[in-house]
């Protein structure tokens, strides 16, 4: 890779992508000046510490962090980057569509080369909330119909000004592609995410020091996420719960998110308050998932879930949606279910439960899901940089089939 500095833009350094980012970060440092455009919030201390890595923040307020406003405000700043790096040959970066068109606006007016890391559409995860049944309000549908739209328009610039696409997994791909046929970059990659990386490394040694005690007489089922009601299946996990709900089993709801209250209101007119265990927003759900028999993932959309490596990383048993990214990396049919048979997941929770055998058989399926997903991302991460001009098609640094 020919560049002398790297310019990482992103929304937000919570979750998934800002791990990413900051994995790539530690990585490209090593040799190379980094810049990191961000939301004014909390990045890694040896982030912060580095002496290869400057930090800008975005000081915007948090309710308009998804808006325009922040890819003015990221425009001046790369304005000011890109000011001070005169002569120097520069990789940009975008983790989220509303960094990217800060990019994209001034794309034209630059020679460095683009790229951006998506995991997928995520206008499907948007256009499925305003068909959820539970948003019958006119005025709800309308800013939500407005959010899509803008949010469409924004990944299309991005894309367009983009010289390379990222995406973690094939099934990623395929959704872009097929929601923004002919303004995606001609070079593709798929970087899937890694068991190994060293924020999940981290938090599964920390969980292994110091889990939450679970009830030891009975058996123990995980969800953990963003408690979203038709993109994350909560509603197909608390059915299951109801459905077992006379069984020596527990459920685990691990998260916050805009639908809480609905779940919460569910469980008391279910009567199912024994059943299920509530925990909310935890610092460190490994510390949960560690100690748990089996963790459930019922994502009807989900390109990519962190979850399903940290469950695997605490070698806990985990089951998922055949849908997306989930079926690429649990691979395994006995693994997989249909997010929309409530009852399909209920026959695979209870036989985990009574049957030893096929308990022990899921568990070394996980295993062997585990070891493929071991490797050096950040490593293959550059190696995609580097092998930029090249790509014909999708380029797959790591298979791990």
């Amino acid at each position: 890779m020919s560049s002398d500095v790297i310019i990482f833009l992103i929304q937000s350094v919570d979750g998934g992508a800002g791990n990413r980012l900051c994995e790539a970060a530690r990585h490209m440092s090593e040799d190379k000046h980094c810049h990191i455009v961000c939301y004014d919030g909390e990045l890694p201390k040896d982030i912060i510490n580095s002496d290869n890595i400057t930090i800008h923040s975005v000081k915007v307020p948090q309710r308009l962090k998804g808006s325009i406003l922040y890819s003015a405000y990221s425009l001046v700043l790369l304005l000011s980057i890109i000011g001070n790096t005169l002569g120097k040959k520069r990789w940009i970066g975008s983790f989220s569509s509303n960094a990217g068109l800060s990019v994209a606006i001034l794309s034209p007016f630059i020679n460095d080369q683009i790229f951006c890391v998506r995991r997928g559409a995520n206008v499907r995860r948007l256009k499925l909330r305003i068909k959820n049944k539970y948003y019958t309000n006119t005025l709800t549908h309308i800013i939500e119909g407005v959010k899509v739209y803008l949010h469409k328009w924004m990944s299309k610039l991005m894309f367009l000004s983009s010289d390379l696409l990222i995406s973690q997994t094939e099934a990623g791909v395929r959704q872009l592609e097929k929601e923004y046929d002919g303004w995606l970059p001609d070079r593709r990659a798929v970087l899937r995410n890694n068991v190994n990386a060293t924020w999940i490394v981290r938090q599964r040694d920390y969980a292994l020091d110091n889990p939450i005690k679970m009830q030891e007489n009975v058996f123990n089922v995980c969800f953990v996420g963003r408690i979203q009601i038709p993109t994350k299946g909560v509603d197909s996990f608390l059915h299951v719960a109801k459905s077992l709900e006379n069984e020596d089993i527990k459920f685990h709801l691990v998260g916050d998110g805009p639908d809480m209250n609905l779940v919460k209101k569910y469980v008391d007119n279910e009567n199912i308050g024994n059943s299920v265990v509530i925990h909310g927003w935890v610092n460190n759900p490994l510390q949960i998932m560690c100690s748990s028999n089996l963790v459930v993932v019922p994502s009807r959309v989900d390109p990519c879930p962190n979850v399903v490596l940290e469950s695997l990383s605490v070698a806990t048993p985990v089951i998922g949606s055949d849908v997306d990214g989930i079926s690429e990396m649990l691979s395994y049919p006995e693994l997989l279910f249909d997010p929309e048979l409530s009852s399909t997941i209920s026959e695979k929770v209870l036989k985990a439960e009574s049957c030893r055998e096929y308990y022990e058989s899921i568990s070394k399926k996980c295993q062997d899901r585990c070891e493929k997903h071991k490797f050096d991302w950040s490593h293959n991460f550059e190696k995609i940089l580097t092998n930029w001009s090249s790509i014909d098609g999708i380029y797959k640094p790591v298979d791990i089939r």
